[in-house]
């Protein structure tokens, strides 16, 4: 029998199977568990925001080479997975097919391994039956009680964060973001942000509880788009927002608000305190999956933007190497750790002030810690200056007027500090236009002794005439003695090389005075001491020997009544007759005398000239000069046939030969007397 589809039939079913698929599709991307409907990672399920901007399930850390699971949210299709909460980050579910996120029997939210609880809200205090958790388009993940249009927030994620704050959460003292461990583990890291509850409004970022930055190191007197903390961030931090499509629940007495996506003035941002120490702020690009993200703001900035990153009384300036440098009139407080790269300790002052003639030094900065300084109201920069000089403890004030400051009329103009100031960062060579005037109190004398390094400016000084011609005089003193003392040593070492040169080439003065010779005679002493007085070149024994090869043989020329007379030659050639004492020649001290005095009488042309002499011990040596013709009696020998034929231009000595006969020395005697009798000798000249 046929079995005959009627209109009916095709209706129901038609409506039938669309109630289907739409319950399936209902089902698969659910914002909502119960107890009775828990979240299992082995059955992949999640929960996904009605906007489908968040999503909540099991994940793996991207790059992760372990299998470890954790509950988190993220955005919505982003990929790279951008996760914003993480439930169980201290320890992981093993296994992917073990994992669940439920409501227990006692409406706590938990997650669980098996039967393992790793992770819970801490709720107690009811049943199951009535709770429900919701995934909102916020972000937020929220346990409620109740029944629609009365229900009741337990717990949300927004008061429970890790490392990232979204729109619509509240800082407030009891919240903090804790950095991940590393990229791949979302374990509490070492940073942590949170409110600074110091300062009114204030925040800052710890490593391991230690100060490592700190929001508004202006103050509002220094308030300004550079700072993280400015107007939209401030405003995000604090959920100063506008808008409609708000949906609300009671938080014990308390309204949350919930806003939806859309009409949030700050959707779109995020602000996650990241493992590298840096507070981040995100701004989203696009609207659509997947979603992308830059970069708008990160704090600290720079290396100079970390808290108390110089120290006390030292400025940081990220272009210049070191970063770090003490004002003028400040000196490390332990120069080995500064020279090491360590700078936190800061400087200390070289004179104290609240003395009189105080100045202050000007700064130009675009950044100064407000600790331990108080901000007051005053026309005038300088009513300002007088209130930090009437104070001895104020060690530096600056002063803006309401209109730059930004501020209402009779707000704080003037900032003074009682302290030490710290977080001083310079002026950028850019020249930032936001850039302030910052006046540290010091001493007149650390102004005038100590320059300014460059990007650093203070008043104009005069300096005093007196002092200015103490300098000059001290200058051209300091001159004229290295003049003085140049040419004293340039003076005694051309002297030294002329003595050298001068008796390298014996090239010697002829002291040719009767006078000088007649006084030595007259002393009455002639001994070795007497050297020193005598103006007649004297030389050197060791130079002589060497001259005449230690008065060799080869080298003798002759030998009188004096003694043997030597050939010598010194360096660069000169030649030069050398006569020597005799020990047996009868002669003595007193033919010495003579001898010098003849020849110094007899200073003439033709005749040969007295050079120098030497006293050595018993060594009594005269110098001459070197005839290359030989002594007159070769040429008397010579002539027995030509008496009288000498050569007139030619300069001999008198040699008297001991072997010759009487007849023969008369001969030569008569044959020099003759050439002696020539035009150019006169008798006056013969003894």
């Amino acid at each position: 029998m046929a079995f005959t589809w009627s209109a009916s039939h095709i209706s129901f079913c038609t409506i039938y199977t669309f109630l289907f698929l739409s319950s399936f599709s209902f089902c698969s991307a659910r914002d909502t568990l119960t107890f009775r409907n828990p979240i299992n990672d082995s059955l992949g399920e999640s929960l996904v925001s009605a906007g489908k901007r968040f999503e909540l399930g099991f994940f793996t850390p991207s790059g992760s080479s372990k299998h470890g699971r954790y509950v988190g949210i993220w955005y919505y299709k982003s990929s790279p997975m951008v996760v914003v909460w993480v439930a169980n980050r201290i320890e992981p579910v093993l296994s992917k097919t073990t994992g669940a996120f439920t409501i227990s029997e006692n409406g706590d939210l938990q997650v669980l391994d098996n039967t393992k609880k790793l992770w819970s809200a801490k709720i107690r205090g009811s049943t199951s039956s009535n709770r429900t958790v919701k995934l909102l388009d916020s972000g937020n993940l929220v346990l409620i009680e109740g029944q629609a249009g009365s229900e009741t927030i337990l717990w949300q994620s927004f008061d429970n964060p890790t490392d990232t704050f979204l729109p619509g959460m509240k800082m407030n003292a009891e919240m903090t973001l804790t950095s991940w461990k590393s990229q791949v583990d979302p374990a509490p890291g070492n940073y942590t942000f949170r409110q600074d509850q110091d300062r009114g409004n204030q925040y800052k970022i710890e490593n391991r509880a230690i100060p490592y930055w700190k929001s508004g190191l202006s103050g509002e007197l220094f308030n300004s788009d550079n700072n993280l903390v400015f107007t939209a961030i401030s405003n995000l931090l604090s959920n100063s927002t506008s808008g409609t499509g708000r949906s609300k629940y009671k938080i014990k007495n308390k309204t949350l608000t919930s806003t939806t996506p859309g009409r949030f003035v700050y959707y779109g941002m995020r602000l996650v305190m990241d493992l590298d120490g840096h507070i981040k702020l995100y701004k989203l690009d696009n609207d659509t999956a997947p979603a992308s993200w830059s970069l708008t703001r990160m704090e600290p900035r720079d290396n100079c933007s970390v808290f108390n990153a110089c120290g006390s009384f030292g400025s940081c300036n990220i272009e210049k190497s070191p970063m770090c440098n003490c004002l003028d009139g400040f000196q490390p407080k332990a120069l080995n750790h500064w020279n090491s790269g360590f700078y936190s300790e800061g400087c200390t002052r070289n004179y104290s002030i609240c003395r009189k003639g105080d100045n202050f030094l000007m700064l130009k900065i675009t950044g100064v810690g407000t600790d331990g300084g108080n901000g007051i109201y005053k026309q005038s920069a300088h009513e300002c200056k007088v209130e930090c000089l009437s104070d001895c403890r104020c060690q530096a004030y600056s002063f803006q007027n309401s209109e730059m400051s930004r501020t209402k009329a009779n707000t704080a103009t003037c900032w003074i500090w009682s302290e030490d100031v710290n977080n001083i960062q310079e002026e950028s060579i850019d020249g930032r236009r936001d850039a302030r005037e910052l006046y540290v109190r010091v001493g007149l004398s650390d102004i005038d002794e100590h320059p300014k390094p460059k990007g650093f400016s203070n008043k104009k000084k005069q300096f005093d005439p007196i002092i200015l011609m103490i300098i000059a005089t001290s200058m051209v003193i300091a001159c004229c003695y290295l003049y003085y003392f140049t040419r004293k040593k340039v003076a005694k070492g051309q002297e030294s090389v002329n003595r050298e040169r001068n008796q390298a080439n014996a090239a010697f003065r002829l002291y040719d005075s009767e006078r000088q010779v007649k006084d030595l005679i007259d002393s009455g002493q002639f001994r070795e001491d007497d050297k020193k007085g005598i103006d007649v070149p004297f030389f050197d024994l060791k130079s002589i020997l060497a001259a005449t090869d230690y008065f060799s043989d080869a080298k003798k020329l002759g030998q009188g009544g004096f003694g043997p007379v030597y050939k010598g030659s010194f360096p660069g050639g000169q030649e030069i007759a050398i006569k020597r004492l005799s020990g047996g020649s009868g002669q003595g001290l007193e033919e010495f005398k003579n001898e010098v005095v003849l020849i110094a009488k007899l200073q003439h042309r033709n005749l040969v000239r007295l050079l120098g002499y030497c006293i050595k011990g018993d060594e009594k040596i005269l110098l001459y000069e070197y005839m290359p013709n030989k002594s007159l009696d070769s040429f008397l020998f010579v002539c027995k046939t030509r008496p009288g034929h000498l050569p007139r231009k030619s300069k001999v000595t008198f040699v008297a030969c001991s072997t010759a006969s009487h007849n023969e020395e008369s001969y030569r005697m008569w044959a020099g007397l003759q050439w002696c009798h020539a035009p150019n000798i006169k008798n006056r000249h013969i003894v």
